[in-house]
């Protein structure tokens, strides 16, 4: 019996497949619908039926077919095959789930044939026994879909929770989903669901399906945050313990999006594993709260830790002001003991985690201890990713001592070796490493850089560190940490800074000087789009900052193009009687590759005034000893390069009104040096 049928269906199956080509005549394309309905109205196994409606609403999913009438061919084969009382449940649930997956595709088309109160009439006075419960569990779901498709949503919500409480735990899940479905609309459901997940939870039948109990704690969570309603938690805390791993993973996932309802001592209650003393009172609640995000760290299943990773750094970026240092840092020291356990996934989602937590260290940088850093970069990994999440660490922690910088140097150097072996005899004849992707390299090297620019103050204070360094100028890491300010491929942006400047006399006029900091490394930026330039200018001399403007001439394409930005109040800060300080960001667009930006900062008065450029050429890279500016308009300056110590004499010429856009005023006009900034 079980071949004829399958046989029977094969050939189904071929008829349905020729429909869907769609490249035949109407009326060759009729005649196989019809084929279709005496195949499901003369066959008497109701298994094939109900295999042959389902393969018609697929059918009828086909943009090709327009017409209604084909799915009155799915409701002919089931009063047909109704008549017998052992296959009319099977049956009537394989037609609802065949105009459920039609009504996915064409709801209009399904509405018509969809009676909600004879269907839910069948809901209620079935029986959860074998095919009536899935009878039952097909027709709610119709009868919820084509009620949510019809924005009829307060029916819809009448139904799933008299259907809440159900026996069947499929129906209860049906009921929930119906309203998370309304949820996720932006309707709001009553408070009292708040009280009716909570009892779900506690339910016998709840403890044989983790699914069950998953599905009451996203309702908890979603209705508890509607009505902003923190006495649910205790509930989440305790199912932090559960059984199922599925369980834990969601309450690791649920507390992420309490962090606008919990206090701030809650907070700190997740991160923090307060001892318990002998014979004081405590709350029960008090209990279950204590290290909760802690423990999740440290579950063993993969997927509950890296949602409670992913929990704790967002609680970290959205209540930084709100979160006790002693909770942060208990968090970034539990993250770096894990940091080289389990799979590459997870420690490539622990280290991550861990640098973001180091940056909201604020305002200073969060330093480990002897053995932490000999734990974490003792030798670097053999896989290119974790070793730049390492560097990434690295780079957001405090070098503060000898200890600290002589673990740095041995990390960088061990990298090198692993990743850029020297060509040498000894190393020919071993396999060759594997090698980095572009963008990776450059990570690691822009990493690298900032390691080395907050260690260069530790630097200079040790000769025999200096000395050491000297010789491992081989090593590609060591280079990049050794000359973090110097121009490499990765970087964008140099800077050039005034020196000297409150050394200059009484006559000297404005003096600004202006950084950019790098934004992006060149491997990363694409010509063609918007790219962000940080500013940062100190100015001096300004009596009204606010007229003050931004010019970013982009050369070296054609045209050449000029980004003009206004200083406005919110970009400065009062630094000093006559200092003030300009943080502003300008979108530029990077047509080449190989481009020049060079940034102007100017005042806007009538009383023009003047500012010279300084070009850098080629690899060259320094620091403007600023000199004084006269009223005939000549000004001296002197180019001090970095690398030699010499200074040349460099006197600038004043610009053309056609490079600046400005005019000269010959009685008043002064000149004003400006930072520039090249891209490698």
């Amino acid at each position: 019996m079980a071949t004829t049928s399958r046989s029977r269906l094969n050939s189904v199956h071929a008829l349905v497949d020729e429909i869907r080509l769609g490249e035949e005549a109407s009326d060759h394309a009729t005649s196989l619908w019809e084929k279709l309905e005496s195949h499901g109205l003369n066959d008497t196994d109701a298994w094939l039926c109900g295999a042959l409606m389902q393969r018609l609403a697929l059918a009828a999913c086909a943009p090709t077919c327009n017409s209604s009438g084909h799915t009155e061919i799915i409701g002919k084969i089931s009063q047909a095959k109704q008549s017998v009382e052992a296959e009319r449940v099977h049956i009537i649930s394989a037609q609802c789930s065949a105009l459920r997956l039609l009504h996915a595709v064409k709801p209009m088309m399904v509405r018509p044939h969809v009676s909600i109160a004879p269907y839910m009439s069948v809901v209620r006075q079935s029986t959860n026994v074998m095919d009536e419960r899935n009878q039952r569990e097909e027709i709610l779901k119709i009868c919820r879909d084509v009620l949510i498709s019809s924005n009829l949503r307060a029916d819809v919500e009448t139904i799933c929770i008299e259907f809440l409480h159900d026996e069947s735990t499929g129906i209860r899940s049906i009921a929930i989903d119906g309203l998370l479905s309304l949820a996720s609309s932006s309707r709001v459901l009553p408070r009292s669901l708040i009280a009716s997940a909570t009892s779900l939870l506690g339910d016998a039948t709840s403890f044989r399906s983790a699914s069950s109990r998953v599905a009451a704690l996203r309702l908890l969570r979603v209705v508890a945050l509607q009505h902003r309603d923190a006495s649910v938690l205790p509930s989440f805390y305790a199912h932090a313990m559960d059984r199922s791993p599925l369980v834990r993973r969601e309450v690791a996932l649920s507390l992420r999006y309490f962090h606008t309802v919990a206090s701030a001592s809650q907070l700190g209650q997740w991160l923090l594993k307060t001892p318990l003393e002998d014979g004081q009172p405590h709350v029960s609640t008090e209990l279950l709260a204590t290290g909760v995000l802690l423990s999740l760290l440290e579950d063993q299943h993969a997927e509950v830790l890296t949602e409670a990773s992913r929990t704790i750094v967002a609680i970290a970026r959205l209540r930084r002001d709100h979160l006790h240092v002693a909770a942060l840092e208990k968090a970034i020291t539990a993250h770096a003991d894990l940091v080289h356990t389990r799979a590459l996934s997870e420690k490539l989602t622990i280290t991550l985690s861990l640098a973001s937590l180091l940056q909201c260290h604020v305002p200073r940088p969060f330093a480990f201890t002897a053995e932490q850093m000999d734990y974490m970069f003792s030798n670097p990994p053999s896989d290119g990713p974790h070793a730049a999440a390492l560097l990434s660490v690295l780079a957001a922690s405090a070098v503060e001592n000898l200890l600290h910088a002589n673990r740095t140097v041995d990390f960088l150097a061990a990298a090198s070796a692993l990743y850029w072996p020297p060509a040498t005899a000894a190393t020919t004849t071993l396999p060759a490493p594997t090698p980095l992707a572009p963008a990776l390299q450059a990570k690691m090297f822009q990493l690298t850089r900032q390691i080395g620019r907050g260690a260069a103050q530790l630097l200079g204070l040790d000769a025999a560190l200096r000395d050491r360094l000297r010789t491992l100028q081989h090593l590609t890491l060591i280079r990049e940490f050794t000359a973090p300010d110097s121009p490499s491929p990765s970087a964008l942006f140099v800077s050039a800074t005034a020196k000297d400047i409150q050394k200059q006399p009484a006559q000297t006029g404005n003096v600004i000087q202006a950084v950019v900091l790098p934004p992006k490394p060149v491997a990363t930026c694409v010509p063609g789009w918007q790219h962000e330039v940080p500013v940062h200018a100190l100015v001096y001399g300004a009596d009204d900052p606010t007229s003050l403007a931004i010019k970013i001439v982009v050369r070296g394409q054609e045209p050449l193009r000029v980004y003009s930005h206004d200083v406005l109040p919110r970009n400065i800060s009062w630094l000093d009687r006559r200092a003030w300080q300009v943080r502003c960001v300008i979108s530029v667009a990077l047509m080449a590759a190989d481009t020049t930006v060079e940034a102007i900062v100017c005042t806007k008065t009538a009383q023009v005034q003047f500012l010279t450029s300084a070009h850098f050429h080629g690899d060259s890279y320094g620091t403007f000893c600023l000199g004084s500016s006269h009223r005939d308009g000549a000004t001296s300056g002197s180019w001090c390069e970095s690398t030699t110590e010499a200074c040349a004499q460099h006197v600038p010429h004043p610009p053309s009104t056609s490079d600046a856009g400005l005019t000269k005023n010959s009685m008043h006009g002064r000149w004003i040096f400006w930072g520039l900034f090249l891209p490698v």
